[in-house]
């Protein structure tokens, strides 16, 4: 985990399950959390994501929460 020079904090992440007929992908971060990604994300693939797959998450704090903003 590192913040960019956005002050965006950066985790690895793994690929649990890919749903693309409902456009979501659950994945695990390096520090245990699960997130439900859309396939609206900016980076994200739903039609080449396969659960394991290795990715990185960029999340910015919002109103006191994270938010995922891409991924890669």
């Amino acid at each position: 985990m590192h913040t960019n020079s956005q002050g965006d904090r950066v985790l690895h992440a793994h690929v649990i399950e890919v749903l693309p007929q409902v456009g979501i992908a659950w994945v695990v971060s390096e520090d245990q959390h699960e997130w439900a990604l859309s396939r609206s994300l900016p980076g994200l693939n739903l039609q080449q994501l396969q659960p394991g797959q290795q990715l990185t998450l960029t999340l910015r704090t919002q109103h006191g929460m994270e938010l995922p903003t891409g991924c890669h």
